[in-house]
């Protein structure tokens, strides 16, 4: 099973989350970070939220990594986590809406 920690520094004055994620397994292989940022839209009765992200995976130990999960290419690894990572931001916005309106 995949699992990691995911560490985020919310910025004020900017509206925007600062975040990296680390997995649990190859640390020292995989790294993961972005910054999420909050801003006006439909004139002001919405938010529009930007997903900014990064995956960098050492090219000269990813076949240990590929070797450890199975036979799967170095290029399989990042698409399951470019994938991975924006659907569960997208479903952590939709909850944070549904939280925000059940509180106006």
């Amino acid at each position: 099973m995949l699992a990691w920690t995911d560490y985020a520094e919310w910025q004020e004055q900017s509206q925007a989350c600062h975040w990296t994620i680390e997995l649990h397994a190859f640390t020292d292989r995989i790294t993961c970070g972005g910054n999420t940022t909050f801003e006006p839209a439909i004139g002001g009765r919405g938010t529009r939220v930007t997903f900014d992200g990064r995956i960098e995976l050492a090219p000269d130990d990813m076949a240990r990594v590929t070797g450890a999960i199975g036979t799967i290419g170095t290029n399989a690894v990042e698409a399951f986590i470019q994938k991975l990572l924006p659907n569960n931001f997208i479903k952590l916005t939709k909850a944070l809406s549904s939280y925000l309106d059940q509180q106006a």
